[in-house]
């Protein structure tokens, strides 16, 4: 995960601790097609997020409890990846100005957590063939605590509270440039992205601030050759010429004020036409304040 610093301002506005303390509900609905088969995901994460502090790189301290998780469709492949969200029931993360993630911070806390749920996991969805890849997967992940924070900035739920887009300077025509990275979103490969951010006075809103990014594939740290052989595989057809449509948009709203977020859109979509399709739609509503 990098970000380019060039373009970032010297100066971000601060978050203010008057409200604390916020409930937010995140609603994803993520559809992968592959040819003729189609994986419908649908399911909806409340989190309480709450303001500890800040911290001597200048960012902040937070408490983010995962209160409720519930799906629209069962099935057991989705209900295997629901039971993962038991290690977020209680984090404490530290991040820098912008609300990037730099360290997780119980992490031992995490671990213990973890220990007691393979065992379950490896009980009760022992069947499913996707279960040992899953449970290797996670064992590397939390064995490198900067990997598990990376496959975290820009997934799910804490990918949309934790998007970085705390404390920039309002101003309307500038544009921030940063780089980032979507760790295994084309099957084992990684999607890079330049992200193009602007901060301005919401136009609907004059309490709020609107943040609006959009994306594009970043080609020079894209790993091209993979994303053929992949193609060829999936297609069956090793003259195959895909074409890589990337749909990239982001929109955040923060509080003028204290510069809390208050609601976001997130959607992300990776398409071959005729052979391939990713695509992740976010939705953050704010439900309660202390």
């Amino acid at each position: 995960m990098t970000f380019s610093t060039t373009a970032l301002p010297d100066k971000p506005l601060t978050l203010a601790p008057e409200a604390a303390s916020y409930t937010y509900r995140v609603a994803t609905v993520s559809t992968v097609q592959v040819r003729q088969q189609v994986a419908l995901s649908e399911n909806t994460v409340t989190l309480r997020h709450a303001l500890l502090g800040q911290n001597e790189a200048g960012g902040y301290v937070f408490r983010t409890q995962q209160l409720h998780t519930q799906l629209k469709n069962a099935d057991p492949g989705s209900q295997l990846l629901a039971e993962f969200n038991a290690l977020n029931e209680d984090l404490l993360l530290a991040t820098d100005a912008h609300g990037h993630l730099l360290e997780l911070l119980n992490l031992p806390d995490v671990v213990a957590r973890w220990r007691e749920l393979r065992q379950y996991l490896s009980q009760t969805y022992r069947r499913l063939p996707s279960l040992p890849q899953l449970l290797a997967l996670m064992d590397q992940q939390l064995a490198d605590p900067a990997g598990l924070l990376a496959g975290m900035q820009h997934k799910g739920a804490f990918g949309v509270l934790y998007a970085g887009v705390l404390g920039y300077p309002v101003q309307a025509d500038a544009l921030v440039d940063t780089r980032q990275v979507i760790q295994n979103y084309l099957g084992k490969l990684d999607l890079p992205l330049r992200l193009l951010t602007t901060v301005a006075p919401h136009p609907m809103a004059p309490e709020e601030v609107l943040v609006t990014r959009t994306g594009t594939l970043d080609d020079a740290a894209f790993d091209r050759l993979a994303f053929t052989r992949m193609m060829e595989v999936i297609t069956d057809d090793f003259t195959f010429q895909e074409e890589l449509r990337l749909t990239c948009r982001q929109e955040y709203r923060l509080d003028a004020r204290t510069g809390w977020l208050l609601g976001a859109t997130q959607h992300l979509r990776a398409e071959v036409p005729g052979a391939y399709v990713n695509d992740v739609r976010h939705e953050l509503t704010e439900t309660d304040t202390r």
